[in-house]
């Protein structure tokens, strides 16, 4: 077993000087957006790969579902645990050495034949990301002065945002030219250039002096997050009542409540619950947690009704988040000079609103619904987004001293990959309860003949329904397409809908709850 002293530890992640004469504001800024868009970018490529993967590489249903969420799952574990750590010993080191094992896995990943291998991959690149994520917004704002850091976030919430939203567009096209192992080696060289910034240009953040670190509590988080998500997406395969999702659950639960006692009884816990006190820090978090529970399936599920009901592709519909994305990147920005003018009550409420407006236009649709009607909807959203989730980001870390800022934005972080997971699962019950519903009210004042009609009792308007189709008669098989596709129009709107009436309270309670004045802010 190799020992090494701590000493020596400390000489080895020092060996490249960062002084702060070299440090360079904007620089740190270039080499964390880089990398908030490759994580962005990783966050939704893989969905359109998913079939081409499945065939190269002989995995099933459950596997490539793994392989997706692997990455989801390692990300949001280990959030809370980089985030403190990099509050102790800095967060320059943390951030390189995350983006380090991201390429590393996305590597591994492009040159994988194996099932094992790729998931592995996919873990270790969400490991990474857990890692560099925390640390780039607390080296951005270790950079920035308190008056141009609002704006300096919000570019990098553009740049994740945006990396998510071309996700499914240069996935589709880098297949189409290349094959599903390009969308990996994309992030290799802007990972590097990343790298090399920061060994530049990157200075050491504050440091939270500490006597000891707690192992228990990381341990207890841990195994408490990852119980918690994997029952969460295992669901959406086995069902509720599986017994792996009910053990996975519970186990979960249990460790998540021997952790909270655990954290009240240390006196040097990983996570401060004293910060959850402090009203100006507890609101942005619990509505982001909230947005992210009613906007994360959206995407899921509009792409669903985008490709499987109104038959478009993959590359098309990307097109279609266009609207979104550039009122993300533009908008994220400038809600820094935003909020130097307006109350930060008013830009996320007037945020939340427009978003939630958005969502209401999609209530009603149907696969003949205009598609300038659909842009409207996503150009509604996009702006609402774009407003909405920067501040939320600047008032959680105004709310805590510079040498937390790690912890801060990995507890907003974890809040919102553990809620929209939930919200994930619940939007996507909601789908399939309101669409079989529509399905099988439809079936029945179709007029089809019996044979059919008990074909399709068992019929779930989201998922593969090919091999029922290919049992219906020929004759009637364009008539039960329609009713499928019109009954999953229907599911995904209704539940839209119910996630813009979730959003509107989410912005009653962030007008009741967030500072209402430049001046309270400040003070906050």
């Amino acid at each position: 077993m190799l020992v090494v002293s701590h000493a020596r530890a400390h000489h080895v992640f020092t060996r490249f000087p960062h002084p702060a004469a070299k440090t360079s504001a904007p620089m740190v800024l270039l080499a964390c957006s880089l990398t908030a868009m490759m994580a962005g970018l990783d966050g939704t490529v893989l969905n359109v790969a998913a079939p081409q993967i499945s065939h190269d590489v002989a995995a099933d249903l459950s596997e490539v579902l793994w392989i997706v969420n692997g990455y989801s799952l390692a990300f949001a574990a280990l959030l809370v645990t980089f985030g403190t750590l990099g509050d102790s010993i800095g967060h320059r080191r943390l951030f390189i050495g995350g983006v380090a094992l991201f390429v590393f896995g996305s590597v591994l990943a492009a040159t994988s034949d194996s099932v094992p291998m790729l998931i592995v991959a996919r873990v270790l690149s969400g490991i990474g990301a857990a890692a560099q994520a925390p640390a780039g917004i607390a080296v951005v704002n270790a950079a920035f002065p308190v008056d141009r850091r609002p704006t300096a976030i919000g570019i990098t919430v553009a740049a994740a945002s945006a990396g998510l939203a071309v996700g499914p567009v240069i996935g589709g096209a880098l297949i189409e030219l290349f094959t599903w192992r390009a969308i990996f080696w994309v992030s290799v060289p802007v990972g590097i250039i990343a790298i090399g910034l920061g060994l530049m240009f990157v200075g050491e953040t504050e440091k939270q002096q500490r006597e000891s670190y707690d192992f228990t509590g990381t341990v207890l988080l841990t195994v408490a997050l990852v119980g918690i998500i994997f029952g969460l997406i295992q669901q959406s395969q086995a069902g509720w009542q599986a017994a792996e999702v009910i053990a996975s659950l519970v186990l979960g639960t249990v460790c998540a409540i021997a952790f909270l006692r655990h954290e009240l009884r240390s006196s040097e816990p990983l996570l401060d619950l004293a910060l959850f006190r402090n009203p100006a820090f507890r609101s942005p978090i619990v509505v982001g947690a909230i947005l992210s529970f009613g906007l994360i399936s959206v995407f899921l599920f509009i792409s669903i009704y985008y490709q499987s009901v109104r038959g478009l592709s993959a590359i098309e519909t990307g097109l279609l988040y266009l609207p979104t994305t550039v009122m993300i990147v533009v908008l994220a920005p400038f809600t820094g000079t935003l909020l130097k003018h307006v109350a930060p009550r008013t830009v996320v409420s007037a945020g939340l609103l427009i978003a939630a407006a958005g969502l209401a236009m999609y209530a009603g649709i149907t696969p003949m619904t205009a598609i300038v009607w659909l842009a409207i909807a996503q150009l509604l959203i996009g702006i609402g987004v774009g407003l909405a989730f920067p501040p939320l980001s600047n008032l959680a870390l105004d709310a805590v001293e510079k040498a937390r800022a790690g912890l801060a934005i990995s507890i907003m972080k974890t809040s919102r990959e553990v809620v929209g997971t939930l919200g994930l699962a619940v939007m996507g019950i909601l789908v399939v309860t309101f669409g079989d519903r529509s399905l099988h009210s439809a079936v029945a004042d179709a007029g089809l003949p019996p044979s059919v009609a008990e074909t399709l009792a068992g019929v779930k308007v989201v998922g593969d329904q090919d091999a029922v189709l290919e049992s219906i008669p020929a004759d009637d098989r364009n008539q039960v397409i329609q009713l499928i596709t019109e009954s999953a129009a229907s599911g995904i709107g209704t539940a839209l809908a119910i996630g813009s009436a979730l959003i509107v309270i989410c912005a009653i309670y962030a007008w009741r709850t967030i500072p209402g004045s430049v001046a309270e802010k400040e003070d906050a």
